[in-house]
């Protein structure tokens, strides 16, 4: 039982991809999962994921997921979660210009009340790099309490690449820190999270294969018991010709997509199979109604 719901915490991360919290656009899942890459320019992305019974018939219907785009850049993104009844809208603008950088990402609750809203500041030097991110968190259930602000500044080498993420409570003081390494190629090998008192809490090293594609995720936290060896979790990619993921495993369980394309040559259809013992047992449907830009 614990396998299995540490399972579904992973594939709801790595998959569902659920309301997500970090700041940094380079952490959103969004702007990089594979199945987000459209052959296309879309105008809107419809899907619902379902569990399926034993004959591949579609069940229980767990999540709702509209994606709104225009220009090729995501503006909307409503999610409505059927299981533990929980929505979220996330609105993003972005600065006028050339370049199509983020000015602020807002997300808002069931009841369309803004719950969290990050605001983008660029370097001078390198206009497309973040450089400090502005933060208001709104207590809902308090409608006279102010914001809760705080700030993350974002600190950059001389060729303007990211090194450090350091968050800030409102009055100032250090709440944790992110910090970043890179293979020679440029791509992030791994982010290490800090806290205020500069305890390590996690670190997520990520490995590439051909295509620059992410073969392997591997998160470390520290054990409870500091004389034993830090907790890992092990997550593996595998990619059909196509682009798309073919095969995921973490730890010792592992699970197998397949999927239904359009003319276009998006998927529409995702099957994903449980594999035990060498059999396939199936495990969720998501289908996707996707509408092209004209």
């Amino acid at each position: 039982m614990k396998k299995v719901f540490i399972f579904c915490i992973c594939m709801s991360y790595a998959f569902v991809q659920g309301q997500n919290f970090d700041y940094h656009p380079a952490d959103w899942p969004l702007l990089n999962d594979v199945d987000f890459k459209f052959k296309s320019s879309v105008k809107e992305v419809e899907s619902t994921t379902y569990s399926m019974n034993e004959k591949e018939e579609k069940t229980e219907a767990w999540q709702k997921d509209v994606l709104v785009f225009k220009n090729n850049l995501i503006h909307k993104w409503t999610q409505e979660d059927l299981q533990f009844k929980q929505n979220f809208t996330q609105v993003y603008t972005y600065i006028d210009g050339d370049v199509p950088n983020f000015k602020s990402r807002e997300i808002f609750d069931a009841k369309n009340q803004l719950i969290d809203q990050a605001n983008y500041i660029y370097d001078k030097e390198h206009e497309d790099i973040i450089t400090e991110i502005q933060v208001k968190e709104f207590a809902t259930h308090l409608p006279d309490a102010p914001p809760l602000e705080y700030k993350v500044d974002v600190v950059l080498d001389k060729r303007g690449q990211r090194q450090k993420d350091i968050y800030y409570s409102p009055t100032g003081n250090l709440k944790n820190e992110i910090r970043l390494t890179y293979y020679p190629n440029g791509l992030v090998a791994s982010k290490q999270r800090y806290d205020r008192e500069n305890n390590w809490v996690m670190t997520d090293s990520i490995v590439y294969g051909a295509m620059m594609r992410k073969t392997k995720d591997i998160i470390v936290y520290p054990n409870q018991n500091p004389e034993e060896e830090p907790v890992l979790v092990s997550m593996e990619y595998t990619y059909a010709k196509n682009g798309l993921i073919e095969e995921f495993k973490l730890q010792e369980t592992e699970m197998e997509f397949v999927y239904k394309l359009d003319e276009k040559g998006n998927w529409i259809e995702r099957r994903s199979y449980m594999l035990e013992k060498g059999a396939r047992k199936p495990y969720q449907l998501i289908e996707r109604k996707i509408t092209y830009a004209k």
